[in-house]
């Protein structure tokens, strides 16, 4: 196989197991949304446990709906987790590629950091990608590499914050919005990462032709 197909295999590789971890955590949010308490009337009615002291009186639903809710929220959140890391080693792996191949490189895969049990490990920022701007989805490209850039930075401000032993009112309102705007890390690098993958496309023409 021609170095170039098995490049762009590797990436669409991590493009693929980006979507699987983003359709699980999708349906994990759903399931979990299911349980709102605002939706679900709680029946206040009890049973009485025998075995403990003073014949404790339990509401039985009230228990089941919590361990549910806990269990839920765990489980999206482990999956949100998976999702990110694997929308950031898409969105990291396509960088590097474009880059290797704007440098004149030949790479047959894609090259990143992993831990022993494949834990993609984050490099840093982003390089910047320059080379491409005869490229009609630069601008698309572009908007997408910002939208990632602002979701890190809110993360990066909002630890910041999380760590100030005093927060005012207005800090803790700020802190608030950063927490908010750092969740949408994920699809902002699952985003780019799709128009990164575009963009690979057109850096390997250019090479191809150049050869």
């Amino acid at each position: 196989m021609p170095w170039y197909t098995n490049l762009t295999d590797s990436l669409s590789a991590l493009g693929a197991a980006a979507r699987e971890a983003r359709l699980a955590a999708r349906a994990a949010q759903t399931t979990h949304a299911l349980y709102d308490l605002d939706r679900i009337k709680p029946v206040d009615a009890t049973v009485t446990a025998d075995n403990r002291p003073y014949d404790t009186e339990i509401r039985p639903h009230d228990s089941v709906l919590f361990r549910l809710i806990t269990a839920h929220r765990e489980h999206a959140d482990k999956l949100n987790g998976i999702y990110g890391m694997a929308a950031l080693t898409y969105a990291d792996g396509a960088t590097w590629a474009i880059t290797q191949v704007i440098a004149g490189h030949q790479p047959t895969t894609v090259h990143g950091l992993f831990d022993a049990d494949g834990t993609f490990v984050i490099p840093g920022p982003l390089p910047e990608v320059t080379g491409l701007e005869r490229w009609n989805g630069w601008k698309a490209f572009l908007a997408a590499r910002k939208a990632m850039d602002e979701c890190e930075y809110a993360g990066a401000f909002a630890d910041g914050l999380a760590a100030e032993s005093y927060l005012s009112d207005h800090d803790a309102g700020e802190l608030h919005d950063a927490i908010d705007r750092a969740s949408g890390l994920p699809d902002a690098a699952f985003t780019y990462g799709q128009h990164a993958e575009t963009a690979l496309r057109f850096a390997l023409l250019d090479a191809l032709r150049a050869d």
